[in-house]
């Protein structure tokens, strides 16, 4: 079976986060960019972690120019850690 789950208010959160991005560049043509996101978000009143916010996110990117200012290929990828969920307490069925 499925879990369902549901977003609700909370009264108080605490968050606190780091962020750190680095690219690398080789002359005009090539380049390479990496990010870390590092959160700790927590609902006081129900002392756990606050649903929907994954603690770590990492991405990687890069991009590649032809010569001559010719046409240019990029990608990103981003990677994150499990988001907690919760069940909500009352199942309502749409």
């Amino acid at each position: 079976g499925s879990t369902r789950c549901t977003y609700r208010n909370v009264g108080e959160a605490n968050m606190l986060g780091a962020e750190g991005r680095m690219e690398l560049r080789d002359g005009e043509r090539s380049s390479l960019q990496a990010g870390l996101v590092l959160l700790r978000a927590w609902d006081v009143g129900e002392d756990r972690a606050l649903e929907g916010r994954s603690p770590v996110v990492g991405t990687l990117g890069g991009q590649w120019t032809l010569p001559a200012g010719g046409p240019s290929l990029g990608g990103r990828l981003s990677l994150q850690a499990p988001r907690p969920y919760y069940p909500a307490e009352t199942a309502v069925f749409a």
